[in-house]
């Protein structure tokens, strides 16, 4: 947590350093080389998905896909050129797909989205990408096998599209959430630490949102968590699109990290620290940038003598 924090905090200075280009071919290299290590373990395995087949321990294919999709933002931002940007995103959509872990595929996918066309719009060329863009999907949509061949290869990834409802761990979700909530209400105000753990043995038996904090923590520590993150996550959106170049990634890569928590990570994820940490520090930076231009600009109406 301590670690994810300095992390958070310092962040900005690393998107400075990478107008270096040394460190910016070290990132672009390192990305390849996750890449190809997901490949490798593929190949390895045999096997269409890789997620908890890779691991001994469940769950971790959880980290790893949140881990490679922070990075693959963080890759996707700090490119210039949009045809680097669609290939990148590809790369990252179709390996996370493998991974497994749904939440940080869609909000990916969502995020990525914001970046890429937040590029085109800049550049004033939405309306060509846009048709390039729809003439690709339209001529990939004509073809049934298509869809069916990916909904039957991934269909615990894309099952939610069609029948989330029936979803085996979308239900199981749900059984832990009204257990949980059962908990909350037995230990209304102090929580109970390890409430999961200790109830079955086992992990994996407890809410998996940002209600995780207030059953082990208990209600203030939750409150307080709860409004924080609403506001930051407000406060990203706001700079995603009204900001500057240099700092409107720091807010893609927080909101990813909020989002990914409130809605289907537990206490034990410890990237919501590194949320909050690129929120808080980002939110310093834009005000103290505001406030220089608005000591330059003579906000408080009074004429320069």
């Amino acid at each position: 947590m301590i670690v994810l924090f300095i992390l958070g905090k310092n962040f900005n200075i690393l998107l400075e350093k990478l107008k270096q280009k040394n460190l910016s071919n070290l990132i672009s290299f390192l990305y390849i080389l996750f890449s190809f290590v997901l490949l490798y373990a593929q190949i390895v395995l045999r096997k269409n998905n890789i997620n908890d087949q890779l691991f001994t321990e469940p769950g971790v294919y959880l980290l790893l896909s949140d881990y490679f999709a922070l990075f693959s933002i963080f890759v996707l931002g700090t490119k210039k050129k949009i045809i680097t940007k669609i290939i990148v995103f590809l790369n990252s959509a179709y390996w996370l797909l493998k991974l497994g872990s749904r939440t940080s595929f869609y909000i990916f996918i969502l995020l990525a989205f914001v970046v890429i066309f937040r590029t085109i719009l800049k550049r004033k060329k939405f309306i060509r990408y846009f048709f390039i863009f729809l003439i690709i999907l339209i001529i990939f949509s004509l073809n049934k096998n298509n869809y069916e061949t990916i909904l039957y290869e991934n269909n615990r990834m894309l099952v939610l599209l069609e029948n989330m409802l029936g979803d085996a761990s979308f239900i199981g979700r749900q059984r832990h959430m009204i257990e949980g909530f059962n908990d909350i209400l037995e230990n209304f105000f102090i929580g109970k630490l390890f409430v999961g753990v200790l109830k079955d043995g086992q992990l994996g038996e407890y809410i998996h949102n940002i209600f995780s904090y207030w059953a082990e923590f208990g209600l203030i520590p939750f409150i307080i968590l709860f409004y924080l993150n609403i506001k930051y996550s407000i406060v990203n959106i706001k700079y995603i699109f009204k900001n500057k170049e240099e700092n409107y990634l720091l807010s893609i890569l927080s909101l990813f990290s909020i989002l990914v928590c409130l809605i289907s990570r537990s206490y034990i994820y410890p990237y919501l620290w590194l949320g909050l940490s690129i929120s808080i520090y980002n939110t310093q930076i834009n005000e103290k940038s505001k406030n220089s231009n608005c000591k330059e600009k003579d906000c408080g109406g009074v004429a320069n003598v």
